[in-house]
Parts: C-alpha cells; structure tokens; sequence
C-alpha cells in the first residue's frame, strides 16, 4: 500500500521537481549515474520523467525504467533469447525503415510509422514492439515504446537498432 501511495504521490509532481528528486536519489544511490543524468539538458531529463510518472511507483524504479536514456544500456540476456530469435529480423529492420522515414520524431508519428509495418506485414504489435524495445533500452520492459523512441531521439534509436540487428546477423558472434 506504500508503494502505491508513493507512486501516487510521484505522479502528481510536475517534471522539474520529479527530475530534481530523481536527480537526489541517484546522488545517493548511484553517483556515476548521476553524473550521466545532470550532464544533460533540463529538458531532456523532465521529459523522461514525463514518460516515467505513470509507471513508477519509486524512484528506484523509475531510473530503471530511464536509465537507457542516459547510458548506454547492457542488453538483458534473457530479454534478448525470448525476443530477438531469427523471427524478429525482419520486422525490426522493417520498423527501423519505417522510423527512418519518419518526418517528425514525435510519438503520435512514430506511432503511425510503425502502424503502417503491422498492416503491410500483417503482425500483432508486440512482433514489431518488443524487439525495438529490446533494442533500445535492452530490456523488455520500458515506457511506451513511442514515448521512449521520441525521448531518445532520431539518431541513437536508430544506432542501437542497427546494432541490434547486427549482433542478430548469423555471421554475429554475439547471437546469442
């Protein structure tokens, strides 16, 4: 009951607070994460917090859930085995095409990019989803995939589903 009452407490902050309080809890907590999550702009920390405040219910928790948005993340390797078999090559090479052309690199167009590679290849979304997720933040859990892709912008979402696509590759020694 705690935790649910925190976490409400956590969604009523507005992001310039929920990023300060974030940024005192890893002062404690994770010093080196710290320092990666002040090195950046005001605005690229409250709008992770925006995209956290509805998930989290601690602190703890949100940095988990953002922490890819600051440091490079170690792919989970269970995530990794269960989501990005052979299967999930085409759709994420698909969807990285589709985020690619994009025009805007804003959630609502994001979204509707990668509508368009469900229908054209007849998939449920979480055949397209979870692999740019993994390939994102590393892991399989995460903000909304839209709000996550737009918050880490055009250029590393792209990088790290290349390379993600890469170490699928069966000519990849890291496969597995």
């Amino acid at each position: 009951k705690l935790r649910w009452l925190n976490g409400r407490h956590l969604r009523e902050l507005q992001p310039p607070e929920y990023a300060r309080r974030l940024g005192d809890f890893l002062a404690v907590a994770e010093p080196a994460a710290h320092a990666e999550f002040q090195a950046v702009a005001d605005a690229e920390r409250e709008a992770a917090c925006r995209i956290v405040s509805d998930k989290a219910q601690t602190l703890a928790e949100a940095w988990r859930l953002v922490a890819f948005l600051f440091l490079e993340p170690e792919p989970d390797p269970k995530a990794w085995r269960k989501i990005m078999g052979p299967e999930s090559a085409q759709p994420l090479g698909e969807g990285r095409d589709a985020l690619d052309a994009a025009e805007a690199w804003e959630a609502d167009a994001l979204e509707a990019a990668l509508a368009q590679v469900l229908t054209r290849l007849d998939l449920k979304p979480n055949a397209l989803y979870q692999p740019i997720r993994v390939a994102i933040t590393g892991g399989s859990v995460s903000p909304g995939i839209f709000d996550s892709l737009a918050a880490l912008g055009r250029r590393r979402s792209l990088e790290r589903i290349e390379a993600a696509l890469e170490r699928m590759s069966p000519s990849s020694p890291e496969r597995a």
